[in-house]
């Protein structure tokens, strides 16, 4: 690991070779730069070891006092100069991203087409919604057709229950009505027969006509509460048919594979005719894989010194290694400025580096999952660091 040392002219930096490490420049290294040239001056000239020349002192402190104004140090425990950045390497993602599996097992059917009606492939762009795969499930599809019946089936014998109910009220209002009727016959007979105008024989035979038009009545009130028992018993099954259809028609639907949003295709991994394993039951590879890419992810390891000092808008600037026509200026962040997004909030454990992501507009399609680049980040001073830490 080679140590490059900038002099006392200008501010200076530290870089890590060979391996890609994170370059910190500003202040701090400023600072610790303009020290060390100082005391190799001092150790190639005699310097101030063992002098005794009256205003040695006096003059390196007012070198001193320069390369911190210079270097952006500290002076009287304020910050003069530019805020430190840190220059990293980073990793192209997409903003979203879903791998397709089958939910059920069967022979691929078709594969749908993109945008411009085109048989689906990778690269192809989809939109939200948009049919890209069916499944073959001529079992399912019986058993749906089925299920469709017995729905029809259970709907008409709720039509059934309900016409006898009708019926059952009609019967009961008649045999109400017959009630009534005989009731009073036995009443005025009753009376005639008292005054000894009436034979009690006709009375009798009269009094035996009323309780069986009463016997009537009743039974047409229990045929009532029997259509209704009966109606409800119609319904619950007409519930159930309906439940078994729609389980059947969920299981018909996992046969038809839709994007989840607006994307390209990336990966296609089975042809029409092929026997697509369901996942739950083994299958290994999905059958498509969808990006999001209207915007893109730029993803940064934040090593452990730096953690304190990189918080969610930070400002940044980002270079892809594989466009070098695409100036910093070029890109743009979903809010205008390119900035630090979101931050885990948490180290990895392994390598103590924190992943720190920065969100990029999209607008040509040119950033694509994969691509390597370089990020600058503008770190927070300490105290507004620490500020930030307690809020």
């Amino acid at each position: 690991m080679a140590v490059v040392l900038l002099g006392a002219v200008a501010s200076a930096a530290f870089v890590y070779w060979p391996r890609e490490k994170p370059v910190r420049t500003g202040a701090a290294a400023g600072h610790k730069g303009h020290e060390g040239d100082r005391s190799d001056e001092r150790d190639q000239s005699g310097g101030r070891h063992g002098s005794t020349k009256p205003g040695d002192g006096k003059e390196d402190d007012e070198q001193e006092t320069d390369a911190n104004e210079q270097g952006g140090g500290e002076k009287g425990g304020e910050k003069t100069g530019a805020p430190r950045t840190i220059y990293l390497p980073g990793c192209v993602i997409p903003d979203k991203s879903a791998e397709l599996f089958a939910k059920v097992s069967g022979y691929l059917l078709e594969l749908g087409v993109d945008l411009d009606d085109k048989p689906l492939d990778i690269g192809s762009h989809v939109k939200k919604d948009q049919v890209l795969a069916v499944i073959d499930m001529p079992e399912l599809e019986r058993e749906v057709k089925r299920d469709v019946a017995a729905v029809k089936r259970a709907k008409a014998t709720v039509d059934q229950m309900t016409a006898r109910i009708k019926t059952a009220n009609a019967d009961y209002k008649a045999a109400t009505a017959m009630f009534t009727f005989r009731q009073k016959v036995f009443h005025r007979l009753d009376q005639l027969a008292k005054e000894k105008v009436m034979d009690y024989r006709v009375v009798d035979e009269k009094e035996e006509q009323m309780h069986a038009s009463e016997e009537s009545m009743n039974a047409a009130e229990a045929k009532i509460l029997q259509a209704e028992a009966d109606l409800e018993e119609a319904h619950a099954e007409v519930e159930l048919a309906q439940a078994t259809l729609e389980r059947a028609q969920v299981d018909l639907d996992y046969a038809t594979i839709k994007s989840p949003y607006d994307g390209v295709i990336t990966a296609r991994n089975y042809w029409p005719g092929a026997f697509i394993r369901a996942h739950e039951e083994g299958g290994k590879l999905p059958l498509l894989e969808v990006h999001k890419i209207d915007v893109v992810r730029v993803v940064v390891l934040i090593p452990d010194m730096d953690v304190p000092y990189v918080n969610p808008g930070n400002k940044a600037t980002v270079m892809i290694d594989n466009l070098p026509n695409k100036m910093a200026k070029d890109f743009e962040g979903t809010a205008g400025p390119v900035i630090v997004s979101r931050i885990a909030n948490a180290q990895d454990p392994l390598t103590r580096n924190m992943r720190v992501e920065i969100d990029l507009v999209n607008k040509d399609g040119d950033l694509r999952a994969g691509m390597y680049g370089h990020v600058t980040i503008i770190l927070d001073h300490a105290g507004t660091a620490v500020a930030k830490a307690g809020h």
